[in-house]
């Protein structure tokens, strides 16, 4: 952008250039502000887009997501041709979670550029966030159409379901353009250690000082199993049981929910037993629970064919389901320095169930075992406690999938749960 003419091509004012000079110093500097503010005072003396755009990215740097929409919609407002400055708005809308607003200007950038992929897909996610899984799907679809990386893998995953498809996409293409090295990696993989099969938990400053709900998992776990059965990790133990490459760790270590999707893997290829979140309400022997769906050497639970819940695994020392995951996983945090998506895990086990046919066959031979049941008590948590229903919640399954992150009125089964109500 010059600082001499205005987008209408007219010579610019002396104080207008000098504005514009002023906002490219500060955006330097990576002052934002200051050159947020230069730009828009110099667009408001020219009525220029171009500025109201510039603006709007400076606006973006400080996370000021509200005002960087009105920068773009000024800037649209005098020239709505531009599917960039659409997409730029759409993405602010998308950081304020107003979906709606998002997908139509998304929808406007598809119309000004039909082939450009990346709109569609993203008009994709602004449809599924909203509830509109056709509308998603649909999007998807032409945006597969308009993808030159398009494969055949990306087919499979929309056609298994259209929800996080951008994240399971991506995560799909780095499994399969490393998954000859994942496979050399497993082969030189860490050492099995022959041990006392065990339950880990894992809570990173201690069980002591968990929320309620937590210790009283852990109560129930210990009610029912001897001691020496049950290893609860915290950040400092974790070094005794096993050796986290330093890249991992330092990308994880902030994010304890990654953190643990990489440790509980750990965990289970070098020492096999069963992982099992901390917010799992256990209620019979957790052996004798899964005896007899140890037959593969493997289990977790399952949304669907290719999605696995990772609140409880359990595996044999060295399995190899465990040995390509952990080493899809290792990958992923070396060639990545955050989550693109929140089930980064559960996405490389998927991508690993298309991509390879021994890891497949394996899956295959693991007893199907829906989460679907163990997660009913989570989601009626927060319901006013009526012991009939509290009672029949617990005796649906063996095991219970809860959460600790979101507060229940103090007449509720949660709290009933947390009083102690018998869960026997």
């Amino acid at each position: 952008m010059g600082t001499g003419r205005s987008a209408k091509g007219r010579p610019r004012s002396a104080r207008t250039a000098h504005l514009v000079r002023r906002g490219r110093a500060h955006a330097r500097a990576h002052r934002w502000r200051e050159a947020a503010d230069a730009y828009a005072a110099a667009a408001a003396r020219d009525n220029d887009p171009r500025l109201h755009a510039r603006a709007g990215r400076m606006l973006e740097r400080q996370r000021f997501w509200g005002e960087a929409a009105d920068a773009y919609r000024r800037a649209i407002a005098l020239d709505p041709g531009r599917a960039r400055w659409h997409v730029r708005l759409a993405e602010s809308l998308v950081r304020e979670q107003r979906w709606p607003e998002a997908a139509e200007e998304f929808n406007a950038a598809v119309e000004l550029k039909p082939r450009r992929a990346r709109s569609r897909f993203r008009l994709a996610r602004a449809l599924e966030q909203m509830g509109d899984l056709e509308g998603a799907l649909a999007a998807n679809r032409a945006a597969l159409a308009c993808d030159g990386r398009t494969s055949a893998l990306d087919h499979e995953l929309l056609a298994a379901d259209v929800r996080r498809f951008h994240a399971r996409r991506r995560i799909g293409h780095f499994v399969s353009a490393h998954l000859d090295e994942i496979h050399e990696r497993a082969a030189a993989g860490p050492a099995v250690r022959e041990a006392y099969p065990r339950i880990w938990v894992y809570w990173a400053q201690g069980i002591e000082s968990a929320p309620a709900v937590v210790r009283r998992c852990h109560e129930e776990l210990r009610r029912l199993h001897a001691p020496e059965e049950i290893l609860v990790l915290d950040d400092s133990l974790v070094p005794d049981y096993v050796d986290i490459p330093e890249v991992v760790r330092r990308r994880t270590g902030r994010n304890k929910t990654k953190f643990a999707d990489v440790l509980r893997v750990e965990l289970l290829l070098r020492y096999g037993g069963v992982w099992l979140d901390a917010t799992c309400l256990v209620r019979r022997r957790v052996f004798d629970a899964i005896a007899d769906d140890m037959g593969s050497g493997f289990l977790a639970y399952r949304y669907r064919p290719g999605l696995i819940s990772t609140w409880l695994m359990a595996s044999e020392p060295g399995h190899p389901i465990v040995r390509l995951l952990r080493e899809a996983q290792i990958a992923y945090w070396e060639h990545y320095r955050r989550p693109i998506d929140y089930y980064v895990l559960h996405h490389l086990f998927e991508a690993l169930d298309r991509l390879d046919e021994d890891f497949r066959a394996r899956w295959a031979a693991t007893p199907e075992r829906s989460s679907e049941i163990p997660t009913l008590l989570q989601y009626a948590m927060d319901e006013p406690f009526d012991p009939q229903r509290y009672r029949e919640l617990l005796e649906a399954s063996w095991i219970h999938k809860l959460t600790y992150k979101f507060p229940a009125p103090s007449n509720s089964h949660l709290a009933a749960f947390v009083r102690g109500e018998a869960p026997r």
